[in-house]
């Protein structure tokens, strides 16, 4: 396979609003207020958020192997995608993690950081040109079975071919993230539970 992505620093976080004010008033913030104070931090590459729709989901159709039917209490609302430009960027915006963890009560019920090895993001290029107008995110759980090797790379190969040469696709990316840990962003007055499950 021919190198045709660049490996990127980022890291995710799955959000879910709170349920007991107005979701787009949470969501508004979200773009708004809490964004600038990401947005500060030094060194950094790319803050993307995706704020996914309360009523479009649940396409897959059903099939013993899939989880296609998410509980309410999990449906994610929306996704943090931060890279940065050095391994060592995350620790000069110390200023800017600390008042994200205090804001995030005015919106947030839960929070999930994910994270993988630095660079282990791929952001490829693609066959397609133009403005990207949806986005789509899946996320594939390895199964014990499974190496950790033979994962990354039916990710990053054979799928990543698929998908990134299928008509129509503007921009392609993949994370392997490391096993979830709590403590990576543990701010406080939030739920940060995440059954194995």
């Amino acid at each position: 396979m021919s190198k045709n992505y660049k490996k990127q620093f980022s890291m995710m976080i799955t959000l879910w609003m709170r349920d007991d004010q107005p979701r787009q008033k949470s969501m508004d913030y979200w773009k708004g207020s809490h964004a600038e104070i990401i947005s500060s931090s030094p060194q950094l590459f790319e803050y993307r958020q995706l704020h996914l729709s309360e009523t479009e989901h649940s396409f897959w159709p059903e099939h013993k192997k899939l989880i296609s039917k998410i509980a309410k209490d999990r449906r994610i609302d929306g996704i943090a995608e931060v890279s940065y430009q050095k391994t060592h960027s995350p620790l000069l915006g110390t200023k800017q993690m600390f008042a994200a963890f205090a804001d995030e009560i005015n919106i947030f019920r839960r929070t999930l950081m994910n994270m993988g090895l630095p660079w282990s993001s791929r952001w490829f290029s693609t066959s397609s040109n133009g403005k990207t107008e949806a986005r789509d995110v899946i996320f594939t759980q390895r199964k014990n079975t499974v190496s950790k090797r033979d994962f990354r790379k039916f990710i990053r190969e054979e799928l990543a071919e698929e998908i990134r040469n299928s008509a129509g696709v503007t921009e392609f990316r993949t994370q392997n993230y490391l096993p979830w840990n709590k403590f990576t962003w543990n701010s406080p007055n939030i739920a940060h539970d995440n059954p194995k499950s």
